[in-house]
């Protein structure tokens, strides 16, 4: 809702909405006549559609086989297929226009007679799509291994490239219960994984890793399909060595930080007066577990007692959570765990009364919206009768 209807009176808003309904009235007449003339329209051009469908369709079928002859071409001649860019800015790439280090793509169109236009980017995408049953056009088995054997079917392949990768960081002490698969909305790189005692740069350097590697985005993949082995190709040793390596999700990062604040408040600790931020040498830093001090309170026995971590970053934590209650920020709360947060001391009345407001604000849309449909549907039922 605009700002300026929200400070109208309900009779001034009432008034405003009826002016826009008199306007939407005219302009549903005016809709339905030109509704009439498209219908007429469509039904002449129906049997031309129903022609270009056809057409399509046999363009499909003809799409995958072309595709994997092209792929083995490609691969023949020393284009990785698994790294393969199929589409930029929301269009398919041609043969010509693929790109990669170390590739003459327009001396290997020349020297294998294929068109520079041929629409690469579609053929692998619809072979994917066929490949996982979410395409009409159909794929044989032999097409299927012949698409897996080039590495153009890229979650399966997935799976065998993220557990080496992750058997890698396991065993240079990486740990995947602590790791945040996003920042700012974005899956992360495996160059952007911080961890205390890990040197990242290091690892990927003395592996010879990609630092670009979207490790966020395959350990994704990895649980999506560990949960739905149904929908992809994924063994039962893979599913052993997920389980082995840590990578199955936890606890969410909400759920775990109101446990700990609940168990710091059983044992005494007045939630309300924790110093969420500290001063080190000019620099703030966020108070860790073991950095709380409060009258009466001895912290180490309550992190032993506990089974905590003396080093987990409370006062991050709580920041997170409370941006979380405000409907922003990158960490997904549910209405139990608000209600909950609240209860716990953890929400300011600040905070509680802007986020109050806020839904004072949608209530008032929505009420409004709904008796403007009615207004509508009862004009509606008019001008039909």
């Amino acid at each position: 809702m605009k700002k300026k209807e929200e400070n109208m009176s309900f009779e001034e808003y009432v008034k405003l909405r009826e002016t826009r309904r008199v306007r939407e009235t005219k302009r549903v007449i005016k809709q339905n006549a030109e509704d009439k003339k498209k219908e007429a329209k469509k039904s002449n051009n129906k049997e031309e559609q129903e022609v270009k469908n056809l057409v399509k369709k046999e363009s499909n079928e003809n799409l995958i086989p072309e595709t994997l002859k092209i792929a083995k071409v490609l691969k023949n001649n020393g284009v990785n297929l698994e790294k393969i860019n199929i589409s930029r800015k929301g269009r398919y790439l041609t043969l010509g226009e693929i790109k990669q280090d170390g590739i003459n793509m327009q001396k290997i169109i020349e020297e294998n007679g294929l068109d520079g236009k041929f629409k690469f980017g579609r053929g692998v995408y619809t072979i994917r799509c066929a490949y996982k049953g979410t395409e009409k056009t159909e794929i044989t088995e032999e097409e299927k291994r012949e698409a897996e054997d080039l590495s153009l079917i890229e979650r399966e392949n997935s799976i065998a490239e993220t557990l080496k990768i992750t058997k890698i960081l396991n065993g240079e002490g990486v740990d995947f219960s602590k790791i945040q698969l996003s920042k700012n909305n974005k899956f992360i790189l495996l160059e952007e994984i911080e961890q205390d005692g890990i040197d990242m740069q290091k690892v990927i350097k003395k592996y010879k890793l990609d630092g670009k590697f979207k490790i966020g985005k395959k350990i994704d993949y990895l649980r999506e399909s560990y949960n739905h082995p149904e929908n992809y190709r994924i063994t039962e040793k893979q599913r052993k060595e997920i389980e082995k390596l840590g990578l199955l999700e936890r606890e969410s990062a909400i759920a775990e930080t109101l446990r700990i604040v609940r168990i710091l408040r059983e044992n005494g600790v007045d939630i309300t007066k924790i110093k969420l931020t500290k001063v080190i040498n000019g620099k703030q830093e966020y108070t860790l577990l073991r950095e709380i001090e409060q009258d009466g309170i001895d912290m180490q026995k309550v992190i032993e007692e506990n089974g905590l971590d003396g080093d987990f970053k409370i006062g991050r934590r709580i920041v997170n959570l409370r941006t979380a209650y405000n409907d922003s920020g990158t960490y997904i709360i549910t209405h139990e765990e608000k209600k909950e947060a609240e209860d716990l001391g953890l929400i300011p009345q600040t905070l509680k009364r802007k986020f109050e407001q806020k839904q004072t604000a949608i209530d008032k849309k929505r009420k409004a919206k709904e008796l403007y449909d009615r207004w509508m549907r009862r004009d509606r039922e008019s001008l039909i009768v």
